[in-house]
């Protein structure tokens, strides 16, 4: 028997190029995809490929510092110690813990993201969870840093209206 698939012919092939529009293509991630889609987008500037992009929805970004980013964030140290445990699990080897830039994207002075390669970027938060203020503060930090793009973080904890919110992102 042959194992060899013909993939130019296969159905997955032949519904991708049906109905994908390659000129618009999203970068989006849910908490940790979040944060890996900030990095691929950033990286694709760097490598000069980031005119295949059009834009980044990040909802829930994984984003954390040792410091909180503001007076909202939270001070409960269990929730903090647990956020570091985690994150050291995820990077054993990381020398700044939590403020590696990996992780550390919005408080790290260090972190440039006015290179961010996509002319668009979608931040989609919730008000309970312990990522808010850090999300929030990416986009603040996206529009102060002197990237030319269009930064969106709409107010909302309704899920009809994010996803909603979502799809008229992508389509604009």
């Amino acid at each position: 028997m042959d194992s060899e698939i013909d993939v130019d012919n296969s159905p997955a092939y032949r519904w991708i190029n049906k109905h994908a529009d390659f000129e618009k293509l999203f970068l989006a991630g849910d908490s940790a995809g979040g944060n890996i889609c900030h990095h691929l987008a950033t990286r694709a500037k760097r490598e000069g490929i980031d005119s295949v992009i059009s834009g980044v929805v990040l909802i829930h970004p994984y984003f954390w510092g040792k410091a909180p980013v503001d007076e909202f964030e939270t001070r409960d140290e269990r929730k903090r110690k647990g956020v570091e445990a985690r994150w050291r699990v995820a990077s054993p080897n990381s020398e700044e813990g939590v403020d590696d830039p990996l992780f550390n994207v919005v408080g790290s002075e260090s972190v440039d993201i006015s290179g961010l390669g996509c002319g668009r970027v979608l931040v989609v938060v919730a008000g309970d969870d312990t990522f808010a203020r850090q999300g929030l503060g990416y986009a603040a930090k996206l529009e102060k840093s002197g990237w030319e793009g269009e930064v969106e973080s709409p107010d909302t904890d309704n899920a009809r209206k994010v996803v909603n919110k979502v799809a008229e992102f992508i389509q604009k």
